[in-house]
């Protein structure tokens, strides 16, 4: 489970936070700099979160059961379910990226 402070930040700066970041990380000029960013500003453990979300989202865009998804990633069916609900919800552009991600690791 990821770890966030107790220490809340204002709302205005969490505006500014969120606007922020999509600009930094479109701003990485290649994969070298993307990948910099990656193991510099992510801990092991955000790291291995969100591999873990983006092949969880692969795997229910390619319709695998829960059972699998639970053995192959050792999540509860509790998050699973939760991610599916965010899947559904989920914007066409970040299922595109999904999609994309899926026909890399399944080609």
């Amino acid at each position: 489970m990821p770890r966030v402070s107790n220490t809340s930040i204002s709302n205005e700066f969490r505006i500014k936070i969120d606007k922020a970041l999509p600009v930094i990380i479109v701003s990485l000029r290649d994969k070298s700099e993307t990948a910099d960013f990656y193991r510099n500003f992510l801990t092991s453990e955000e790291q291995i979160m969100m591999g873990k979300r983006l092949v969880l989202y692969v795997l229910l865009y390619k319709g695998y059961p829960f059972k699998q998804i639970k053995e192959f990633l050792g999540m509860s069916f509790e998050a699973i379910r939760f991610h599916k609900s965010n899947w559904l919800k989920m914007e066409k552009g970040a299922k595109n990226l999904i999609k994309r991600l899926a026909e890399k690791l399944f080609s």
